[in-house]
Formats: structure tokens, C-alpha cells, sequence
């Protein structure tokens, strides 16, 4: 049977060429969308290397020299580093807060980014790797549960400076806990701890992270924090969060400085992916659309090449040929024309991987699972195409079909 359908197609080689070019393309294009698809699926499933669950990131409000109910520091009898100082002491102690951090340029979804150069040094030789700088207190990896790769606490010494090196950083550098390093804003060595690997944001390509950590009070009195973020403690009622931040309202008033507003980590997250989301959206419309168009084109012409021989299935089953024979007939020829097409697509693929014209990040894995994607997916197009029109051919009597040849 095989080799009466190789001899049949072969004999119509000259309308075989354009199904076959079609397939090829077809093929092409499919495993385009489909690797584009799963490389923003996983992209934006990746884990983040942080937790913002019950996280918020608070302002305050300070009122300035001229100000009605300026208190100076001679009456106050502090400054105002003491008294944020005294706030985040006064943040502990509130019923329901986990923890609380001090950090700079160091929130997720801030816009607010420094790219240095972190060095190691390894006998004679000097590695140098750039990465995004954060400049946080110790907390700042308890309120968003930033570990080490085996789980732990990735901060060592949190009374004195020292860095916390994302995974894929310290692996730049070369260095393992304990190691110490450089950068272009610690010229003294630093103790270098590892964290997990840490992504700035779902629709981001992914970026090393350099933490330099300072004691709260050494951050607050050199750096002044712009940001304040706090953990509150998992299972609260809604009774218990409102009696919360009531009292984080009350411990943020001192002296000068009052609570000004609140924000979820959520929400920050959910309005900075929000354009990028969807442009995602967008361009899975636009795939999803084409793949329409795709199946239409390849079902159809399929369809017409079946119709077309709406005469030989008739005198097939004439000649006594059951409509199973047939239809496995038919479905083997759409199945050798999409092998046909199997190793040109194989050897284009691969070449556009190579030369890194195709989704970034990529693996064999995903190349194999988009390619036995797009080989099912053409594979159920050519079935459908056939299987209808084929069954409908055969409803009819071989006499009435031979009469209307």
C-alpha cells in the first residue's frame, strides 16, 4: 500500500510541490508562534526570587522649616534622622507588622536603577561583572523573604556592611560565601553572601543584583531611605488590618513626621507590567489570528485536493475498497507530503537558532516541544482537511459519482 501511494504521489508531483511548499512554510511559521508563545509564558512564570504577598511600601509626610507646627530640633530635643530612626522602632512593636526595611533605590517595580561594576579578585587576576545596585537595611530580605539558594537567612553580619550577591552575579564573578568583593561604590572589601537569583520584573529580560547592606542606623544617618517597606503578619482579618494600620498611622507621628500613604506591593506590580502586559496580550491576539488564517489555509486546500478526487474515491469503493481503506489512504499521503517537509524545517530552525534570530534563552527542550507542536498541530489541519470532504465522498453511491464523470 505504501509504495502505491509513493508511486501516486510521485505522479503528481506537479500539484504535490505547492502542497508541500505550503506545509514548509507553514511549518516555519507555526514553531515561530509557538516559541514565541512559550518564551512569554515562561518568562512571565518564572519565579520572581521574592515574595510581595502582605507587603506595602509606606510614605511620609515632613513638614518643612516655614510650615505651620515646625518643631525645631531645639525644642524637639532630636533630629529628624533620630526621629525616622525612632519610627521604624515604633513600626516593630505594632501588632501585626512582621517586619519593617529601610532600603534606596531598592523596592520591586522601582524605575530607579544604578548599574555598576562589582569586581573579585582571584590571586593575580581581576574579574569584573556589572549589576543593578540595591542599597538596603538587613530587614530588607525578611519583608520580601529573599534566601539563599538552600533556603536561609542569605545576610551574615547584620551589624556591619557587607554585599549579598544575586546567584547568577557571584557566579560572573567567580566567588562563594564568604569570598569577599569590590565595587565601584565600596572600595574596602566586602563579605560577600549569595542570594537566589532576583528578577526586576515579569516582563523583563533578567539582570544581575548587587546588594550592599548597611545597619539600619549607618543607612539612615548616609543615606536617608526613600523607601520604607513593611510585612504584615499572614491570616489578618479585615477588623485586624484596618486596627493595624491604624496603628502604623499613629507610630509614623513624630515631631515633624506623619503618615502620608500607602501601598500594596501588588498594585505597584500590577500598574508597571500593566503596558507590557498588554502589548503581550496584543501580539498573542495577533498570533492567534494568523494561526486561525494558517489552519484555514492549510484545512483548505487539503479540502480541495480531497474534493477534487471525489471521482477516484468512487471507483474505489466501486471496485470494493471500504471507507476505511480509503480514509487511511488519503490521511497517509497528507502525512508523507508533512514529512517531506520535516528536515528542511529541521535544518532552517536550527540555523536561525544559531545565528540567535530566534526567542532568546532558548533550550533544546523548548525546540523540540515547539517542533512537535507545530508537526501536531499541521498533522490535525491535514486530517481535517481530509477527513470531512473524504467522508462525504463516500456517503455517496459509486454509480452517482461515476455519472456525474
Amino acid at each position: 500500500m505504501i509504495k502505491n501511494i509513493y508511486k501516486q504521489l510521485w505522479n503528481q508531483r506537479k500539484a504535490n510541490i505547492w502542497i508541500v511548499t505550503e506545509l514548509f512554510l507553514v511549518s516555519i511559521f507555526l514553531w515561530v508562534i509557538a516559541d514565541q508563545l512559550l518564551f512569554q509564558y515562561n518568562r512571565f512564570n518564572r519565579p520572581m526570587g521574592y515574595d510581595i504577598e502582605n507587603t506595602y511600601t509606606i510614605w511620609l509626610y515632613q513638614l518643612n522649616s516655614s510650615a505651620e507646627g515646625y518643631i525645631s530640633e531645639e525644642e524637639s530635643g532630636s533630629n529628624p534622622l533620630d526621629d525616622l530612626l525612632t519610627i521604624f522602632s515604633r513600626l516593630r512593636k505594632v501588632e501585626g507588622v512582621e517586619e519593617v526595611a529601610a532600603s534606596t533605590c531598592s523596592r520591586p517595580y522601582s524605575s530607579c536603577n544604578a548599574e555598576i561594576m562589582f569586581r573579585s579578585i582571584h590571586g593575580n587576576d581581576t574579574i569584573t561583572h556589572s549589576g543593578i545596585v540595591r542599597i538596603v537595611s538587613p530587614e530588607h530580605f525578611k519583608v520580601f523573604q529573599i534566601q539563599t539558594p538552600d533556603g536561609h537567612d542569605p545576610v551574615s553580619h547584620p551589624f556591619q556592611r557587607q554585599s549579598v550577591l544575586s546567584k547568577d552575579l557571584a557566579d560572573s564573578l567567580k566567588v562563594s560565601r564568604g569570598d569577599s568583593i569590590t565595587c565601584d561604590w565600596a572600595n574596602i572589601p566586602l563579605f560577600a553572601d549569595i542570594c537566589t537569583e532576583i528578577r526586576y520584573a515579569e516582563t523583563w529580560d533578567d539582570v544581575s543584583n548587587g546588594y550592599l547592606v548597611m545597619p539600619e542606623a549607618e543607612l539612615v544617618r548616609n543615606q536617608w531611605p526613600q523607601d520604607i517597606s513593611i510585612r504584615l503578619c499572614d491570616n489578618l482579618s479585615e477588623d485586624q488590618r484596618i486596627a493595624v494600620w491604624e496603628n502604623i498611622k499613629a507610630a509614623c507621628h513624630i515631631n515633624n513626621f506623619s503618615f502620608f500613604l500607602s501601598r500594596s506591593y501588588k498594585d505597584i506590580r500590577k500598574e508597571y507590567v500593566s503596558y507590557t502586559v498588554d502589548e503581550i496580550k496584543s501580539m498573542s491576539w495577533y498570533a492567534i489570528f494568523l494561526m486561525i488564517n494558517i489552519f484555514l489555509g492549510v484545512i483548505g486546500t487539503f479540502w480541495f485536493r480531497t474534493q477534487q478526487r471525489r471521482s477516484e474515491i468512487g471507483l474505489r469503493q466501486a471496485l470494493g475498497a471500504s471507507r476505511r481503506s480509503i480514509f487511511t489512504q488519503l490521511i497517509t499521503e497528507g502525512i508523507i507530503l508533512l514529512a517531506v517537509v520535516i528536515i528542511p524545517t529541521v535544518i532552517v530552525l536550527i540555523n536561525a537558532w544559531y545565528l540567535d534570530l530566534l526567542s532568546p534563552n532558548g533550550s533544546v527542550t523548548r525546540f523540540l516541544f515547539c517542533m512537535l507542536t507545530t508537526w501536531l498541530l499541521t498533522m490535525l489541519m491535514i486530517i481535517v482537511g481530509i477527513w470531512y470532504p473524504a467522508w462525504q465522498a463516500t456517503k455517496v453511491k459509486p454509480a452517482d459519482v461515476l455519472h456525474e464523470e
